[in-house]
């Protein structure tokens, strides 16, 4: 019995032990494409890092290994919430979610779909802390500047991994800035002294923005009541997302990452916003395998939840922060199930946005979503022990017959050989 607990905490820890930016692979929506009635039905990704122009095995219709969907065509019910918001003064950030401790998924780290993301490996010499938020990498003869995006890999410290912006360079180093120093959970993360194993992964600017933060091309998902009821709950105020693993390996789902806005969240009821959102799994669309239970992840299950609070002031005025804010978030799977989770080649993962229903009323009662996207890792099989990258073309397998056994055969069939013809002309 102790053995099988100790196992379990074990694969927990190992589960739950991963930061986002450690993904092998993401595809992300950054605008929202919407069908002939005006309801959101995209199914096209504009982050996609899976695309092979050349693939070995199988692979979606337009070359990618993740596939995905928004709305109509995401599950059996294809909730699709209430259209798309084009104030470009909401949302429309530079990270998919965000958190501390390096959560957040730099959008400009991935590449646009349809395109190869190209890396240059860059050999560091040392590294050193500054002020205690500062991170030097000397290397002579870089080709970077400042503002690029570059992705760091090798360090001990996991929070220094990830995708950074250069915040300054000198001919011989360049230098990023540690990330939520103002989380005391994070800050106790040392970094002098930064154990890391001599290479850095860097690369200039990767993906594109699409329609960001107060251009024209900004959107974001909006929820809001259609007066259409489903068990209670208004359709407007949810909206299904799913993946697709169009690979012939096991893509391990990590992260879910999403900006969440609640709009007018004052205590008039006659304009109140959605203030709790939920993201539950919809199995009937899925078959997601939780890997400790062997089985798949139950009907609605509870992936995460965003609550911008209750409503305390009778006077009608806006609620006070954080209860009407922008909630980016980038959430484990693993950490919500307690245990890896798995997409078998073929298979698909559906997820719903899911607004609360009771107490939102009014013109003005209106929520958004956006930077949403789905991170993870391929495998070989479903232990999950060897990633690998779908792109790259397997081998040959040279099949080599070892040359003994092969004599022996020969020798024990001219042996059978004589004893048959030895008894035959005996008999004779």
């Amino acid at each position: 019995m102790f053995l099988r607990m100790l196992v379990s905490i074990m694969l927990l820890f190992t589960s739950c032990s991963l930061f986002a930016g450690e993904g092998s692979a993401l595809i992300g929506w950054q605008t929202f494409s919407v069908g002939g009635n005006g309801n959101v039905n995209d199914e096209s990704p504009d982050t996609n890092s899976t695309y092979d122009d050349s693939p070995a095995g199988s692979i979606s219709p337009n070359n990618h290994y993740l596939s995905g969907s928004l709305g109509s065509n995401a599950s059996n019910a294809g909730r699709y919430g209430n259209g798309v918001a084009t104030w470009n003064e909401i949302l429309n950030g530079d990270n998919f979610g965000g958190g501390c401790g390096g959560n957040g998924e730099y959008i400009e780290r991935w590449p646009l779909a349809g395109t190869n993301a190209i890396y240059e490996e860059v050999d560091i010499t040392s590294a050193s802390c500054q002020s205690g938020t500062t991170i030097v990498l000397d290397n002579a003869g870089h080709n970077f500047t400042l503002g690029d995006a570059i992705f760091v890999s090798g360090f001990v410290n996991d929070s220094f991994n990830g995708a950074k912006v250069i915040s300054d360079t000198t001919s011989n180093s360049i230098s990023f800035e540690k990330t939520c120093t103002s989380d005391p959970a994070f800050n106790t993360q040392a970094c002098d002294g930064a154990t890391y194993d001599g290479k850095v992964l860097v690369s200039n600017k990767i993906g594109d923005r699409i329609g960001p933060y107060l251009s024209n091309g900004a959107q974001a998902w909006q929820f809001k009541k259609n007066g259409t009821l489903d068990g209670g709950n208004d359709q407007g105020l949810s909206g299904d997302f799913s993946v697709t693993n169009n690979s012939d390996y096991y893509f391990r789902l990590e992260f879910i990452h999403f900006d969440a806005r609640a709009g007018n969240n004052t205590c008039n009821q006659a304009n109140r916003s959605p203030h709790l959102l939920e993201v539950i799994y919809l199995r009937d669309s899925s078959n997601l395998i939780n890997k400790q239970a062997q089985q798949e992840l139950d009907a609605n299950k509870l992936i995460t939840s965003v609550n911008w609070g209750q409503c305390t002031i009778s006077d009608g005025s806006a609620a006070p922060e954080p209860q009407k804010s922008v909630q980016n978030i980038s959430t484990s799977v693993a950490s919500a199930i307690e245990s890896q989770a798995y997409l078998a080649p073929g298979d698909t993962a559906a997820f719903r946005f899911k607004f609360n229903t009771v107490g939102t009323f009014g013109q003005y009662g209106v929520a958004q979503i956006d930077n949403i996207a789905f991170e993870g890792t391929f495998f070989e099989t479903a232990e999950l022990q060897n990633s690998i990258n779908p792109a790259d073309t397997p081998t040959a397998v040279e099949e080599h017959v070892p040359f003994l056994p092969m004599l022996f055969q020969w020798i024990l069939g001219i042996v059978l050989f004589g004893v048959f013809a030895l008894k035959k002309l005996l008999r004779s």
